[in-house]
């Protein structure tokens, strides 16, 4: 039987976060009878092989697989067994409103070659982990002083005298969940036991990135949380890269490649996506810049080089965007000429995941990339640099070298 839609959830111990995830799918307005969804347990430890017996009303597959193999082969083994003509990803975490399916859907017969993500994103509280982090925890406290409901239903079922959430994360010895199935069909609820949409890394892309006239970098909406493409799309430029077996980014490397494959980057701001906090692996940075490096070293192109620059100071995805803008215009008018100067900018920018994926903090940019002092090939970089800045088109394409040849 083909369906319309296939969700395709992997999961890695999120157990009972998942059960939550999946409750919340049988409250679509979309007809049920249209999709189905596909939990592949990539190897979980905790109780996620429960879900197996697991009976929605819909159509429910699980898969476990016999040896953790990372989000990238695991979501491919669910587009392997998807029947739907659209697929939805999922992160495991995800409560999403009655609305999500249609959405997507609809976006999908409206625009061709389409990435959909959902367009706002809050972080949501439903259980409490011993091993939060600071973060975490400062958003609890602004949940604790601002919402009155939060408050009382989280004194009341975790049975503590609840004084401020630093304490409260103290005195954990295990988690707790809070919030039941019912609940997540009150989406006043919801929204009580979630962050404004203002907050978060998540919606900074989105809003970033959907707000530039002449965007260079909207495969950044590729967002491994939340996305969705037609299965003939995926199947055209193929699925995920199982290389990338580390954390992070193996969404982004997709999303590239349906970007250059004429791919249009949707986020619907009726796209409403609940992401259940729970601790953070501490050595995600590390991984992220493992995989930045395999990212770079599959397509290397500034276009994805930029990224780099993430790691020594904030995500400033406009600045990244008029580089590249810059960088695109310096081609077209010079093709053949201040090629040392990209070439430096380039691998300066490959430096910095280089030496981050080993700890370190990136520093002598120019040296590593090979430029060494007093070499005639640097002093060919500076003067070719020079040029570009009496020409005043490329403040950008500037101020990233400096700022790279500096360090």
């Amino acid at each position: 039987m083909h369906y319309e839609v296939s969700i395709i959830i992997p999961t890695y111990n999120r157990y009972p976060l998942n059960l939550l995830s999946l409750q919340a799918l049988e409250k679509q307005e979309f007809d049920l009878s249209k999709m189905e969804v596909i939990l592949i347990d990539d190897m979980s430890t905790d109780d996620t092989h429960l879900l197996e017996k697991y009976q929605p009303p819909y159509r429910f597959k699980y898969i476990r697989h016999e040896h953790n193999s990372g989000l990238a082969k695991t979501r491919n083994t669910g587009i392997k067994n998807a029947k739907g003509k659209i697929l939805i990803f999922m992160d495991a975490e995800i409560i999403v409103d009655p609305q999500f399916v249609q959405c997507h859907y609809k976006k999908h017969l409206e625009n061709q070659n389409a990435i959909v993500t959902g367009g706002n994103i809050l972080s949501f509280y439903s259980t409490l982990f011993p091993t939060f982090n600071d973060f975490q925890i400062s958003e609890l406290s602004y949940l604790l002083n601002k919402r009155k409901m939060f408050k009382e239903t989280l004194r009341e079922r975790v049975q503590k005298d609840i004084r401020d959430a630093s304490s409260l994360i103290k005195s954990l010895s295990e988690p707790i969940q809070f919030v039941s199935s019912e609940d997540i069909r009150n989406i006043n609820l919801l929204n009580d036991f979630s962050i404004p949409k203002e907050s978060g890394w998540f919606n900074k892309v989105i809003t970033d990135v959907t707000s530039f006239d002449d965007c260079q970098i909207p495969w950044l909406l590729c967002l491994g949380l939340n996305h969705s493409v037609k299965k003939e799309f995926v199947e055209r430029v193929e699925p995920y890269d199982e290389n990338f077996k580390a954390y992070g980014l193996e969404d982004y490397e997709f999303g590239y490649r349906l970007f250059k494959a004429g791919g249009r980057f949707i986020a619907d701001p009726n796209i409403t996506i609940y992401h259940q906090e729970h601790p953070a692996k501490r050595e995600r940075a590390t991984d992220e810049c493992e995989n930045l490096v395999q990212f770079i070293e599959k397509h290397p192109e500034i276009g994805v080089a930029i990224y780099s620059i993430s790691y020594i100071n904030k995500q400033d995805f406009p600045f990244m965007n008029n580089v590249l803008k810059e960088h695109k215009f310096l081609c077209q008018h010079f093709p053949n000429m201040y090629n040392h100067f990209k070439t430096a900018l380039f691998r300066m920018l490959h430096q910095i995941p280089l030496q981050k994926s080993t700890n370190k903090t990136p520093k002598k940019l120019l040296r590593k990339s090979g430029i060494k002092r007093g070499s005639k090939w640097k002093a060919e970089i500076f003067s070719e640099r020079d040029i570009i800045e009496a020409n005043g088109m490329y403040p950008h394409l500037i101020q990233l070298f400096d700022m790279l040849a500096k360090k």
